[in-house]
């Protein structure tokens, strides 16, 4: 045995040459049997402090007892539920640091290194160790940023915080009366949604104002691709008009309505400040701009298109930058290319600059993790061929360790991802269809597959509107979600003969009949020939359930 002390390793240190190497020297003289490898240590390098920056790479030492002629493969993985479920994150191409992503829903993680270890002789093991918990800080960009005029000449600015780092937020206001800063301080440990109310606007004569909000992160340190946005908006305030003149400006520019005999000056720092053309100051007043999604995460070579959601936008032209263009570009329909792993924001934009919002990019690498050739802990298990299928279909897979758990639960979330993946929908995700109370507890990993599922409506949410989406997933719930998915009427089902038929609910009665009629649910292989509806699905249901029902879907 030989210990290996490693600062990241890849495992692209299996060669040909050594294991030919290797085998012949094995051929010439006998050697010891070869010990299993093991992990002996594992520290993340974070300066000691409780917390880690999404975004930000760590590195990371790790020792192990690496037997000759064993290859290992090392990946990173955080767990929210104290490994419940783990979560595969980038890591560095020699393995010598990960990176955490940025999600406003992560603010604490265990972090996991877990090693499948490869000899030439015998089976593959595996060893783990862990490290944290940590306080996951977050500094993503606010979200659905809305300057609003009101009626009694003041104006509303209202935003959705989405970082858990910063001290307070700064709004810079830019006017004809000068330049003033106000402060929404203690803002630190608040995340959800923020306002302000600005009371010192000119309550005399409509006036145009561009507001500027950003964040104060003062406490942290952050790399410059970190840096957080500032986001500006234009907003023309409202007064009673007595008096309305109508001024022509340019024989070029079109007439425009000034009120209270106030002539707008064509040269006015604002208007030069922000490139603005006076005869759009109405449209831009109540104008707003914000993307589909504010983070994703791609792998280089992968693309995706971002959507603007515009309000009275006139006809501003939309402009598209990338703040890192080795790492992600955008053209000038908001598809962005992966290029290669880091974090890239991308920013739209009006021509004037007086809106804009963007989009946290993070380009992980293309991880080659080896498909076991059995998963090692579904061996006579009754959905074993299922299983399998479900794997090759590419919609589930084992873990690390070559392990499926098969009767481990499954979340309302991950199910509805899994049914997702397995259809291949085509569907536009959309957040906009997702009216749930409880919408920002969905994780960015679930959140593309959950709301296609709402828009095919495949999924309903609960009476109190919620969609809990770390609750584990029913029998009832789950073949609800599956019929709905295979388009497979069911106004003519009929009656169950389950002997627990007088507990399956009205909602679901419809759903498990005819996944029984069609052989989605095997009712010879329950127990008791009971459905037991109100029973938490396992991983080895859900993927029986999906590859029953690709087979029959309409």
């Amino acid at each position: 045995m030989r210990k290996n002390v490693r600062f990241g390793r890849s495992a692209a240190r299996k060669t040909m040459i050594f294991v030919f190497a290797f085998m012949l020297l094995y051929t010439m003289w006998p050697m010891k049997e070869l010990e299993a490898a093991k992990l002996l240590r594992f520290m993340v390098f974070n300066g000691g402090k409780s917390y880690l920056i999404a975004g930000e790479e760590y590195g990371v030492l790790f020792e192990e007892d690496l037997g000759l002629g064993t290859v290992s493969i090392p990946s990173f993985e955080y767990s929210v539920d104290n490994g419940g479920i783990w979560h595969p994150m980038y890591h560095c191409k020699n393995d010598s640091c990960f990176r955490l992503p940025i999600d406003p829903e992560l603010t604490s993680a265990i972090i996991r290194l877990d090693v499948v270890y490869i000899p030439i002789f015998g089976s593959n093991t595996h060893s783990e160790m862990r490290s944290g918990p940590y306080k996951i800080l977050q500094p993503a960009d606010p979200s659905d940023i809305n300057v609003t005029p009101k009626d009694d000449g003041t104006v509303e600015l209202t935003w959705n915080d989405n970082s858990n780092m910063e001290s307070s937020y700064r709004i810079t206001r830019y006017g004809p009366d000068g330049t003033k800063t106000f402060y929404v301080n203690n803002t630190m440990d608040h995340r959800g949604p923020l306002s302000y109310i600005d009371n010192q606007t000119d309550k005399y004569k409509s006036t145009l104002y561009n507001y500027s909000l950003s964040m104060v992160i003062d406490k942290y340190d952050l790399p410059e691709e970190l840096q957080p946005s500032i986001f500006n908006k234009l907003v023309k305030t409202k007064v009673p008009i007595s008096i309305v003149d109508k001024v022509k400006i340019s024989p070029n520019i079109p007439d425009v309505i000034v009120p209270d005999k106030t002539e707008i000056d064509p040269n006015s720092k604002i208007i030069n400040k922000f490139k603005l053309n006076i005869i759009d100051f109405d449209k831009i007043a109540i104008a707003s701009l914000s993307l589909n999604k504010h983070s994703i995460e791609l792998k280089p070579g992968q693309t995706e298109k971002l959507t603007v959601a515009a309000t009275n936008a006139g006809n501003q032209k939309i402009v598209w930058s990338s703040n890192n263009p080795q790492i992600a570009v955008v053209d000038n329909d908001g598809s962005i290319t992966a290029k290669s792993p880091g974090m890239a924001k991308i920013m739209v934009k009006t021509e004037s600059e007086s809106l804009s919002d963007s989009c946290d990019v993070n380009v992980t690498l293309i991880t080659q993790t080896p498909e076991p050739a059995i998963l090692k802990d579904i061996a006579g298990h009754k959905a074993n061929a299922e299983i399998m299928e479900a794997v090759a279909l590419g919609f589930v897979s084992g873990y690390p360790d070559g392990t499926f758990k098969p009767d481990a639960n499954v979340t309302r979330a991950e199910f509805a991802t899994m049914l997702m993946k397995a259809l291949q929908s085509q569907a536009v995700a959309d957040d906009t269809t997702m009216n749930f109370a409880d919408v920002d507890q969905i994780g960015s990993w679930a959140r593309e597959f959950v709301s296609k599922a709402v828009k095919l409506k495949i999924i309903e949410g609960y009476d109190d509107l919620t969609f809990r989406p770390n609750a584990n997933i029913s029998h009832a719930e789950m073949i609800a979600m599956v019929i709905r998915a295979s388009g497979l009427r069911t106004d003519n089902a009929k009656p169950t003969s389950f002997a627990d038929a007088a507990d399956i609910p009205p909602w679901a009665n419809p759903s498990v009949s005819k996944a029984a009629e069609t052989g989605i649910i095997i009712v010879g292989g329950l127990p008791d020939n009971k459905f037991a509806p109100q029973a938490l699905s396992t991983r080895a249901e859900a993927a029986s359930a999906i590859v029953r029902m690709l087979k029959v879907k309409k």
